[in-house]
This record gives structure tokens, sequence and C-alpha cells, in this order.
């Protein structure tokens, strides 16, 4: 019993930590919010539903949902970039530390670059060494 309440609880804290709690009330929400708007939709009459205001209040709130689910995605990519930033300068900065002198090349992180309006982005090397 105690090895199993043990298992629970840090299965809890690792879930709580990774922001997976959030993460699915967040998903949730937007499920919510998208089947509020279908449900709105489906009980229009035909008639309104051809009204070009309900078509034009049907996209622009179905887009709305979907863009505050993309910027929730695109900030939690910012920072897990950010994070992977900091913790591979510290790397540098404890090899060169350790290593004094040694002039080793980390590991390069590839972003994709993803600009409007830019179809032939492409992928950019981020070096952990400047």
């Amino acid at each position: 019993m105690a090895l199993t309440t043990a298992i629970a609880g840090a299965l809890a804290t690792y879930l709580s930590d990774r922001g997976v709690d959030s993460t699915l009330t967040n998903y949730n929400q937007t499920a919510i919010d998208l089947e509020n708007i279908k449900g709105w939709w489906t009980a229009l009459q035909p008639d309104e539903q051809g009204d070009p205001s309900n078509v034009d209040a049907l996209v622009e709130n179905t887009e709305k949902v979907l863009a505050t689910e993309l910027s929730g995605w695109t900030q939690r990519m910012q920072d897990a970039l950010a994070n992977l930033r900091k913790d591979q300068e510290k790397e540098a900065d404890d090899k060169g530390a350790d290593g004094a002198g040694r002039n080793e090349a980390g590991p390069n992180l590839v972003v994709a670059a993803r600009s409007e309006g830019r179809p032939d982005a492409t992928p950019t090397a981020l070096s952990s060494t400047r």
C-alpha cells in the first residue's frame, strides 16, 4: 500500500512539473469552445445558416478559438527553446571551466523557420557556442 501511494505521488508530482494538468485544461477548454460553436451553428435554421452575418460569426469565433490555442502552443515552444538555450549555455560554460582551453562545439539546435509570407523559409541552426 505504501509503495502504491509513493508511486502515485511521484507520478502526480512529475505530471505537475511537466505542466500536463494545465495543458489538459487548455485542450478541454478549446474542445468545449469548439463544441459550443458547433452547437450554436447546428441550432440555426437553414435560412439563418445562409445569412452572411452568421457565417461571418461562425468563422470569426472558430478562428478566435484556434488562434488562442495556437498562441498557447507558440508560447510553450518559445519557453522550451529559451530553457534549452539556457541549458546549452550553462553546459558550454561548464565545459569551458572544466576544459580550460578546449574548443569543443556544442550540439546544434535546429529550429524550423516559420515566417508569415515567407514560403521559402528554411530551417536555421542555432549553436550553443557563439
